[in-house]
């Protein structure tokens, strides 16, 4: 058996029994293809499983099981490691838009950043009839940064 079955089989194994080893997470983010097998853990009641998969799935793919995870995760704290992974992926940050109007500030700050980091500022143009008038400033700054850089909305 080749190191690379080995190291995902054995994250595999102690995952299931609800054992994480940042080791066995780092073999895998180092040497696996494909993070598909990890996916089933991103639904453990587990949330050091639950956030090992997700640092794995979104590194190894496939990542739309992030963004469909990180609709339902109820950790504050693992949800706000989804957003960071995927603004650095940019890719189905759109499918988290709801998280901008979060009654929760962190998550809905969260979000922001997440959009902006995922060069993805056109979707917070809502954002500008925010109540909080800082939130106001914050995102007409981070949508003139984009037209200043010579991006069009949505490209």
């Amino acid at each position: 058996m080749v190191f690379v079955d080995r190291a995902a089989d054995t994250c595999e194994q102690d995952m299931e029994k609800g054992d994480v080893s940042e080791k066995h997470v780092r073999d895998v983010l180092r040497r696996s293809q494909n993070g598909l097998r990890f996916v089933k853990f991103l639904k453990d009641e587990n949330l050091m499983v639950r956030s090992a998969a997700a640092r794995i799935v979104a590194w190894k793919g496939p990542l739309e099981e992030i963004a469909k995870a990180a609709l339902v995760e109820e950790d504050r704290g693992l949800l706000l490691d989804m957003m960071r992974l995927l603004a650095w992926k940019k890719q189905y940050v759109e499918m988290l838009t709801g998280y901008l109007t979060s009654q929760d500030d962190i998550i809905k700050e969260a979000a922001v950043e997440m959009f902006r980091r995922a060069g993805k500022t056109e979707y917070l143009f809502p954002m500008v009839f925010d109540e909080d008038d800082e939130t106001v400033e914050r995102t007409k700054r981070y949508m003139d940064e984009k037209g200043k850089s010579g991006k069009v909305c949505g490209s």
